[in-house]
């Protein structure tokens, strides 16, 4: 079995600037975020209808993607990031993979995957679409 696609997608709306406009999104990001006092100062990012799925949680709607943030059950966060990749999208947008190693609390640091897409609008950037995943991995004995 082949697959075959026919659509083209639109190229002409990519923003150039796309590795730039990721860069800057993820330094200004992590500190607001590694600080719970801070953390609320994320909400005007979020899109309003942006998309959110935290583990196995899914959110959407910058007020729930807000309360899910402001509640998370951990007092101390700290990212250390290893790589950022970043694409641009066809709508101008950017998309934003971030590999590192995050330290909750007093627990061990233990690697994690982030994805943002940046939506434009009115001049700035939206997060629209964000997916977070810790890497852990269950390997059976045996195996």
């Amino acid at each position: 079995m082949s697959f075959t696609a026919q659509a083209q997608p639109a190229t002409d709306n990519l923003n150039p600037q796309f590795m730039e406009i990721g860069q800057q999104f993820v330094q200004a990001y992590y500190p607001i975020f590694d600080d719970a006092l801070q953390r609320p100062k994320l909400e005007p990012m979020y899109h309003a209808n942006a998309f959110l799925t935290f583990e196995d949680d899914q959110r959407m709607g910058r007020d729930k993607i807000v309360d899910k943030l402001k509640n998370l059950p951990f007092q101390k966060v700290a990212h250390a990031l290893t790589k950022i990749d970043c694409q641009p999208t066809t709508d101008g947008g950017v998309l934003i993979n971030v590999l590192g190693q995050v330290k909750v609390d007093d627990d061990r640091p233990i690697g994690f995957s982030h994805v943002f897409v940046l939506r434009p609008q009115d001049g700035t950037f939206y997060i629209m679409h964000e997916i977070f995943r810790l890497a852990l991995h269950n390997i059976p004995d045996g195996s």
